[in-house]
Parts: structure tokens; C-alpha cells; sequence
């Protein structure tokens, strides 16, 4: 037997009332009968025939925006921990009450944020007797929520940068974005702002089918990327992994940059023998090339370069477990031999900025409050050694750092990658 609420009462005309509770402020409100609010958490909302809120001016989709920015912010997978009370219409706050106070009775339905949320929640509420109405709001929850990933993913990168390098900028804010007028810590950002999203689509939240795409830059391509066919070439085997991203870019001339990326690792794994680091494959000549002629060929799917794509599917394989908070000894260690190993600066601050963005601030958050001064603090202060570039340590424009850090020539056309590297 269903326990979803069927409403058979006469719909109210005029604005309903809406407030966002905790789970914890529901309990109290049903054990007590009773409870005290702010006035200004209650919003007034049209609603269409079918009990959905009308959002179809701007002032209307404000309104909703309003309701959901009131809610008490919880953790970004607990989506069960909020629920959404319509108010009978007597219970609508007049304009300027501070705090009301919300009886059982004043309760109309009770509203689940999401299907998901919902069906959490049911066997819990069920117990209690409490029916739950249909998830009314869910496009606009799930737009919040998506909000607030790109945030914390943001938010992540910059606590990561500031830990390691001393400021909080994104690559792009420190580089030739600045100079040329371009906003490009912006790009990156787009860039990190669609892979969210997509991630999020990806995990199972019902909207469109974007994310199952072929992506439109490498770094939503990268976060969903996963090795599954397993292969053993050392540190090379992260340059095999970038030529995997490769495949799920949407790009004209994408069967020749993948081909040529396929014959650049049969080069260097030629030469394994003298692969001794990451920094020997990154910053192989061939793999130099190949990254500029990918950039200059198909630059918006580049809004970080080629070999900071191969240092962060490393750096994302090794130092972030799923779930689990970045291993920022290893991280800095590696970051720091990277540099030293004449790898341009900027493609190991993109890497670690990007791995940050993906990890999101709550992975880096221990850290970040353990390096800082805050009264509050009790646990084990942290001082991590800050990563400096050597003075030739940026590129200049139109070069890409060679083997230990000498400029090699950009090539301009994919065609000319293949040139001398191994067939077969």
C-alpha cells in the first residue's frame, strides 16, 4: 500500500505558504506539536493545477529560489535531511513577522526534495504514520544542489593551490589569460563548472542525458574517466590513460589526433628503459609536441593543456581515493619533482588545481583548517613546504618545455606528430 499523500481537499486560491524544515525540525515539530520559526523562512508561492509551484516569470522562479536558499544548508548528499512543509493558508506569514510559531495542524503536506530523498525517507515516516507528498520541487532542488558542487569543486582547487603554492588562484589567473586580456580562469573554470554537472547526471539525478555525451573539453572526460583494461608501463601508462580521454572528445580532426597520440606512446614506450619518472614522459620531446599541436589544433577542448591532463590522471589514480581526502604529502612531493624535472609551472598548477576542483572542499578541508590560524582548531597543525617554479620555470607563448625544461619547437599541424615515432 502506498503511503504517498493523496490530497482530495479543495485547492486554495492565492499563494500557498512554503517553508524548508531539517529532518531534526520536523521531529520536533511532530513530537511537540509545536515549533517557532523565523517568519522570513515561510515564502508565498502560486501554484499550478497539478500542485507544482508556477515558475514561469522571473519573479515566480525567485520566489522558489528563495524558499530553497532559506533551507538550512546540509551536507551536499543529504538530500533526505530537508523537507518542504506547505502551510494552510492561515499559516501564511504576514510581512514582517520575525518568528511564528507552526503547529502540526497548520501542516498541509509534507514534501520530499527529491524522488531519491523520498524514497530514503518513506520506510522512516511510514513508521510514524506520515505520509509523503510527491517530490514537487525536484528540478529546482536539483539545480541548487548542482550549484553547490561547482562551488565546493572550486572551492576545492583553490584551498589545494593555497596549501601548496601560496595563493589560491586557478592556473589561468596566473598565466598568459592575464596578459592577453582574456579571461582565462574563467574558461577553466566553465570548464570545471560543466564537469560537475555532469558528474552529477552521470550519478543517477534524473535530468537530461548531456553527461552521457561525448564532452565538449578533456576535463569532464577525465573526472568520468576509469581505467579498465589494465596494462603495466610504469609511469607511460598515464600518457595511454590521456590518449583514452582523447576518445571522448567531439572534435573534427578527433580520429587523428587519437591515432597520433597512439603512435607518440609507441615512441615512448620504445624508450621505456630511460622512463625513470613522470617528468621524463611529460616532458619527452614527441609528447611536447603532441601537446601543441592538440592545443593549437582544437584549443577550446584545452582549457588546460594536454600534459596537465596526463599529470592529473595520475595525480587522480594515486593521491585521491574516492571519497577519501587528498594524500597531500605525496601530492606536494611529486609537484615539487615535476618542477625540479623542468616541467613548466603552469601545467603542474593546472594539474593540481584541476585534482582539487575534483576531490571538492570537503577532502581538502582538514588540511586547509590545519595549515590556517583558527581559534577553534585542536587538531595537528600543518606547514607544508610551498612549491616555487625555477626562474625559467613559465613558458613563454608558443613554446612547450622539452625533456628537463629546454624549450622544443611547437608543432602546428597534427601530421607532422607522427613523424619518425613507431607504426605497427
Amino acid at each position: 500500500m502506498s503511503s504517498e499523500r493523496t490530497d482530495r481537499r479543495r485547492p486554495t486560491a492565492g499563494p500557498h505558504g512554503f517553508v524548508g524544515v531539517t529532518y531534526g525540525e520536523f521531529q520536533s515539530l511532530y513530537h511537540y506539536g509545536r515549533g517557532r520559526i523565523s517568519g522570513d523562512r515561510v515564502v508565498r508561492l502560486k501554484m499550478n493545477d497539478n500542485g507544482t509551484p508556477a515558475a514561469g516569470t522571473k519573479s515566480a522562479k525567485k520566489k522558489v529560489a528563495d524558499l530553497l536558499e532559506r533551507v538550512p544548508q546540509l551536507m551536499l548528499d543529504d538530500q533526505e535531511g530537508i523537507l518542504i512543509l506547505e502551510l494552510e493558508p492561515r499559516q501564511v506569514v504576514s510581512k514582517g513577522e520575525k518568528v511564528i510559531e507552526v503547529r502540526i495542524g497548520d501542516v498541509r503536506n509534507v514534501i520530499p526534495t527529491t524522488r531519491r530523498a523520498k524514497r530514503i525517507l518513506e520506510p522512516r515516516m511510514r513508521s510514524i504514520g506520515v505520509a509523503l507528498d510527491r517530490p514537487r520541487f525536484e528540478d529546482p532542488v536539483l539545480e541548487q544542489w548542482s550549484r553547490r558542487n561547482v562551488d565546493n569543486a572550486i572551492d576545492g582547487g583553490r584551498a589545494l593551490c593555497r596549501l601548496l603554492f601560496g595563493d589560491d588562484r586557478c592556473a589561468d589567473e596566473t598565466g598568459a589569460g592575464e596578459a592577453s586580456g582574456d579571461d582565462g580562469g574563467r574558461q577553466q573554470q566553465d570548464a570545471v563548472e560543466a564537469a560537475i554537472r555532469q558528474l552529477d547526471r552521470q550519478e543517477g539525478q534524473d535530468v537530461d542525458q548531456d553527461g552521457a555525451v561525448m564532452a565538449a573539453t578533456w576535463i569532464p572526460a577525465a573526472y568520468r574517466f576509469t581505467r579498465h583494461d589494465p596494462y603495466d608501463y610504469g609511469f607511460i601508462d598515464y600518457l595511454i590513460d590521456s590518449g583514452q580521454v582523447l576518445k571522448k572528445l567531439s572534435w573534427p580532426e578527433q580520429s587523428d589526433g587519437v591515432e597520433w597520440c597512439r603512435e607518440v606512446v609507441r615512441g615512448v614506450l620504445d624508450r621505456r628503459s630511460s622512463i625513470s619518472s613522470l617528468a621524463d614522459v611529460v616532458g619527452d620531446a614527441k609528447v611536447a609536441s603532441l601537446a601543441a599541436a592538440l592545443e593549437e589544433t582544437a584549443p577550446g577542448l584545452f582549457p588546460a593543456g594536454f600534459r596537465s591532463l596526463v599529470i592529473f590522471c595520475r595525480w587522480k589514480e594515486l593521491f585521491h581515493g574516492w571519497r577519501e581526502a587528498v594524500d597531500l604529502q605525496a601530492l606536494g612531493k611529486e609537484a615539487r619533482e615535476l618542477v625540479a624535472g623542468g616541467i613548466d609551472f603552469r601545467s603542474v598548477r593546472e594539474s593540481l588545481w584541476l585534482l582539487g576542483c575534483f576531490a571538492g572542499h570537503e577532502r581538502v578541508a582538514p588540511m586547509r583548517y590545519a595549515a590556517e590560524d583558527h581559534s577553534w582548531w585542536c587538531g595537528e597543525k600543518l606547514s607544508p613546504a610551498k612549491i616555487t617554479g625555477p626562474a625559467t620555470g613559465t613558458v613563454r607563448e608558443g613554446e612547450v618545455s622539452g625533456a628537463g625544461g629546454e624549450p622544443a619547437a611547437a608543432a602546428t599541424n597534427l601530421r607532422t606528430i607522427g613523424d619518425g615515432a613507431v607504426s605497427g
